[in-house]
């Protein structure tokens, strides 16, 4: 587990790995999650799914300041199963300037098919990192704790975003944090707190990893007690943006079993995020803590 805590700013990562009991993991294995990413092991008993699921979810909202429930349900559980990796993701950060409750103000927020709502926005004009071209709006709202930023890419047109997101790379986000510089902003931004939770297995197959999910699996770097593949991945997360700042938390699982078959810088820019946009929580050298879609 790995913390980095101040008044202003909570950062925790927490992995573990859940072993059937008496299943012999190779120690190379054990030192590379140990040692790059600071996780531990404990066995378990898969059989008892309800027990085990109950055990495992209560880890991960320990690291999640309790945002995160359920990431494990005992369906997922039997007697083919040998490990469960976890990984869980907390952050929570106070705005290096918060936004003034008495600006905070109703508007309508114009979804991608048409699917308006009233929403509260949150406003604040001063100088941020802020670039444009001709597709988006790219500003950068800065925490207390330095060089950790909440970024918004707002596309030109209100319904764009699916258009665009394909499209929308690692490149592409380097390329905007990098032009950005130094303006007056008029940022006005939705509250919103968002619960995602979704199976990742056929995204991680059309990604490339098909073989991990089959018989054909290699993963002989774990174990040399029998051939392993993946059955599921599980990925929940929340975030909650208001005036004060920004609580987000993110767990991913992993299930493994036997394997059988520019502007005038002295004029304010109006950014109004009143339609659907990508949202980037960063830290320093282009580290994405948390990333996702408000729409």
């Amino acid at each position: 587990m790995r913390r980095n805590e101040n008044k202003d700013v909570e950062l925790l990562a927490a992995n573990r790995v859940y072993v059937k009991e008496g299943f012999k993991l190779l120690e190379q294995f054990r030192e590379t999650i140990t040692k790059y990413y600071y996780g531990e092991f404990k066995e378990i008993n898969f059989e008892e799914s309800f027990k085990a699921a109950d055990t495992m979810n209560a880890f991960v909202e320990e690291n999640t300041n309790n945002l995160i429930k359920d990431l494990i349900s005992p369906d997922m559980l039997d007697k083919e199963t040998r490990l469960v990796l976890i990984n869980a993701l907390y952050f929570k950060g106070t705005w290096e300037k918060e936004f003034k409750k008495a600006a905070t103000h109703k508007t309508i927020f114009y979804g991608c098919h048409g699917e308006n709502k009233e929403v509260e926005m949150i406003r604040k004009k001063g100088r941020h990192l802020y670039y444009e071209d001709q597709f988006y709006q790219f500003v950068m709202i800065p925490y207390k704790q330095a060089d950790t930023f909440m970024c918004i890419a707002l596309p030109k047109q209100k319904s764009n975003l699916l258009n665009q997101i394909d499209d929308f790379t690692g490149t592409m986000y380097m390329s905007l944090t990098d032009l950005a510089t130094e303006q007056i902003v008029d940022i006005n931004l939705p509250q919103f707190k968002l619960e995602t939770s979704w199976n990742c297995n056929e995204t991680l197959k059309k990604l490339g990893m098909p073989t991990a999910f089959s018989r054909f699996a290699d993963f002989s770097g774990i174990t040399e007690e029998e051939p392993l593949k993946i059955s599921e991945v599980i990925q929940k997360a929340c975030i909650e943006v208001n005036e004060e700042g920004t609580e987000a938390a993110a767990a991913t699982a992993v299930v493994m079993i036997r394997a059988t078959c520019m502007m005038d810088p002295e004029m304010p820019v109006s950014f109004i995020a009143d339609h659907p946009f990508m949202y980037f929580i960063v830290r320093p050298y282009h580290r994405i803590l948390f990333a996702g879609v408000y729409q």
